[in-house]
């Protein structure tokens, strides 16, 4: 029992050292995704499994009329192309249509 709790006491750095890399690495990865915390947690827990998983959620946030790029949260403004997302979600795909131009006008 000595031997075991020795033992653990030894490796009690390396353990924790695994824990904050793996969990920093998976937060990352979460917040390209818009779950930062959800990232942290399952990269801390389950390694190089929990990144895989991260990997493949799909992008929470609200995506852009103009663009299309995925803005987490609940922005008003495009992080992409500067949209105003508001005054843009109202606006009805006529109107946008109208705004622009073809060149036969």
């Amino acid at each position: 029992m000595e031997q075991l709790q020795a033992l653990l006491i030894s490796y009690a750095p390396g353990i924790a050292i695994y824990f904050v890399v793996a969990g920093v690495i998976g937060c990352l990865l979460g917040l390209r995704k818009g779950q930062g915390i959800k990232g942290l947690i399952y990269g801390a827990l389950l390694g190089p499994i929990g990144w895989l998983l991260t990997t493949r959620w799909s992008a929470q946030g609200k995506s852009c009329p103009e663009c299309g790029g995925i803005n987490p949260g609940r922005p008003a403004i495009c992080r992409h192309c500067g949209v105003n997302l508001r005054a843009a979600s109202k606006r009805t795909a006529r109107s946008r249509m109208r705004g622009q131009s073809d060149g036969w006008r």
